[in-house]
C-alpha cells in the first residue's frame, strides 16, 4: 500500500496519494509522514513541518527526522537542520549529502579566507566569462607562487587563470573574489580544471555540489602527499568524516591523476578511493636552484660539531618527541640537533617538542622558529650533516632532494613511497628505523662516492629541463605514461 502512495507522490499525482493516505489508522507514522512529503512538495513547509512532528510523536525513525531536518534546510535554517541530523545514529548517505549542503551553505563567502585570483595578465572581474584552456586552484604557499611564476615565463600565460584560497596575499597582482557565484563562473569556461592538491572545504564543496554540471574528464588531481594521506591520518570527529565523505564522491569522478613526487602514490589514490584514473608524472619547479646549491656545497662550515637536521616542519606527522627520544642516546657526543618548527603543528604540540629537546640535550638542541626565504633555507640546509625524516608518509620530498643533491646523509623510513621511488632511482638513502640499533659510527658514516652519486642523479632526473618537458608534453596533450 505504501509503495504504491510513494509512487503516486513520485508522479505528482497528489490528489490521488492523499485519498489513499485517509485510509491509513490515525495510529500509524506512515499517516503523517506521508501528508508531509506531499506538502513538502507542493511547498507547504509550516505544515509540513507540522505533520512530520506529528509522525514523530508516533515513531521516531531516522527518515522522518530526515524529512523534518530537509524542511527547516529549505527555510534556510541551517543550524536547526544540522542539529536534527547530528543528533542521529546510523546515518545513511542521504544524511551525509545533506549535512554536506548544509554545511556548505553555511560558509560565508563574503567573509571566506581570501579567495584570490592571480594571473599575469590584470583580468578584470567582468573578464571572468571568457574562456580559458586551464583553471588552477592552488593553496597559498612558496610552491604556488614559484609555480605560476614557472607558468607564466615559459608557457603562453593567458591561457591559463590561478585562484589562491588564502588567509595571505603573496603578490599584490590579484583581484579578490569574495562569492561563490564568482567560482561558479569561473569554473564553467575552462578546458581543463586542474585541482593542486585537494585540500579546501571550499572548491572540494562546490564541485560535490556542481557534480552533474562538470564534466569530470576534465578534471585533474595533483597529489601533494597530505591530501592523498588525509584518508589514513586525518582527525577522528565528524567534520572530518564529513569532509572526507564528500572527497571521495569527488574522488571517484575523477580520471586523471597526477603524482609530482612519487607514482606510488598513485597507487595508493586507486586503492582507497577505488578510483580508475589515467597517470600522469609531473614536476613541480625547484623553490631552491640547484645552480645555487652547487655554490653552496663546497664551502665549510667553521663549527666541527655533527649538525643534524631533524624533520622539516613543526606538524606532529615529523614525530619528533620519538626521534628525539631515540637520539638520545647520542646527547653526549658533538652533535647539534636543529628542527624547523616555523610553520605547521599547534603552539601546543610545538612548544612541547622544544620543552623534550632542551630537557634531553640542552644546549644542543635548537629549532628555526622563522620562516625562511627559498635562499635561506638553502643556505641552511648546505650547513648539516645529516638529515633524519621520521614521517610515515611521503613528506618533505623537495628538502630531501636538496640535501641529497648537497651531498647529505638522509634518513627515510623504508615502507614510504618516497623511499620506493628514490630507491627506484638508485639514490643512495637509510632507513630511519635502524636508527634505533645504529652507533655513534653507523649514524655519520658516509663516504664520498655515494655523495657525488646522489649529486649527479639529483641533477640529471630533476633538472629544469626535465621538468620543462613534462609540463610541455602535459599542455600538448602528450600521456608521458
Amino acid at each position: 500500500m505504501y509503495e504504491n502512495i510513494i509512487e503516486m507522490i513520485e508522479n505528482a499525482q497528489y490528489k490521488d496519494a492523499l485519498t489513499e493516505i485517509e485510509k491509513i489508522n490515525n495510529s500509524k507514522w506512515e499517516k503523517y509522514n506521508l501528508k508531509g512529503i506531499i506538502l513538502f512538495q507542493t511547498e507547504n513547509i509550516e505544515l509540513a513541518i507540522r505533520f512530520f512532528k506529528k509522525a514523530l510523536s508516533i515513531e521516531k525513525n531516522n527518515d522522518i527526522y530526515y524529512n523534518l531536518a530537509l524542511c527547516y534546510y529549505k527555510k534556510s535554517m541551517f543550524k536547526i537542520s544540522w542539529n536534527i541530523l547530528m543528533n542521529l545514529n546510523n546515518k545513511d548517505e542521504k544524511i551525509f549529502y545533506l549535512l554536506s549542503y548544509i554545511e556548505f551553505e553555511q560558509r560565508d563567502f563574503t567573509q571566506l579566507k581570501k579567495i584570490d585570483y592571480y594571473s599575469s595578465a590584470k583580468f578584470k572581474i567582468n573578464d571572468l566569462n571568457k574562456k580559458v584552456k586551464y583553471l588552477h586552484f592552488m593553496i597559498d604557499s612558496p610552491i604556488s607562487k614559484k609555480y605560476i611564476e614557472f607558468i607564466n615565463e615559459n608557457f603562453t600565460k593567458e591561457d591559463h587563470k590561478f585562484i589562491i584560497i588564502s588567509n595571505d596575499v603573496f603578490t599584490d597582482d590579484y583581484y579578490v573574489i569574495n562569492n561563490i557565484e564568482s567560482i561558479r563562473l569561473l569554473a564553467t569556461n575552462y578546458e581543463k580544471i586542474l585541482l593542486h592538491g585537494i585540500f579546501n572545504y571550499e572548491v572540494m564543496y562546490y564541485l560535490f555540489l556542481n557534480e552533474e554540471k562538470i564534466d569530470f574528464k576534465k578534471v585533474y588531481w595533483f597529489i601533494w602527499g597530505g591530501d592523498l594521506y588525509y584518508y589514513k591520518f586525518r582527525k577522528n570527529n565528524f567534520n572530518s568524516d564529513l569532509f572526507e565523505f564528500v572527497r571521495k564522491k569527488i574522488l571517484k569522478k575523477i580520471v586523471n591523476i597526477i603524482t609530482v613526487t612519487s607514482e606510488y602514490d598513485f597507487e595508493l589514490a586507486k586503492k582507497w578511493y577505488k578510483i580508475n584514473a589515467k597517470k600522469y608524472l609531473l614536476l613541480y619547479p625547484n623553490l631552491i636552484d640547484y645552480k645555487f646549491l652547487k655554490r653552496l656545497k663546497n664551502k665549510k662550515r667553521s663549527s666541527c660539531n655533527l649538525r643534524i637536521q631533524l624533520g622539516n616542519s613543526g606538524d606532529p606527522s615529523n614525530k619528533h618527541i620519538e626521534m628525539l627520544n631515540i637520539l638520545s642516546k647520542f646527547k653526549n657526543e658533538n652533535i647539534e640537533i636543529i628542527t624547523p618548527l616555523s610553520y605547521g603543528g599547534s603552539k601546543n604540540y610545538i612548544e612541547k617538542v622544544i620543552e623534550t629537546g632542551k630537557d634531553i640535550f640542552g644546549k644542543k638542541f635548537n629549532y628555526l622558529k622563522n620562516f625562511l626565504p627559498p635562499q635561506e633555507y638553502g643556505k641552511f640546509l648546505s650547513s648539516v650533516d645529516l638529515a633524519i625524516f621520521n614521517h610515515d608518509r611521503q613528506q618533505a620530498f623537495g628538502n630531501i632532494l636538496y640535501l641529497l643533491f648537497l651531498g647529505k646523509k638522509v634518513f627515510l623510513k623504508n615502507d614510504t613511497t618516497s623511499w620506493k621511488t628514490l630507491k627506484e632511482k638508485n639514490l643512495i638513502v637509510w632507513n630511519t628505523y635502524d636508527i634505533y640499533q645504529m652507533t655513534y659510527n653507523d649514524l655519520i658514516e658516509i663516504n664520498e662516492s655515494d655523495k657525488n652519486i646522489n649529486s649527479a642523479i639529483i641533477e640529471e632526473e630533476y633538472s629544469f629541463e626535465t621538468r620543462f618537458k613534462l609540463w610541455k608534453d602535459f599542455f600538448d596533450n602528450k600521456n608521458n605514461y
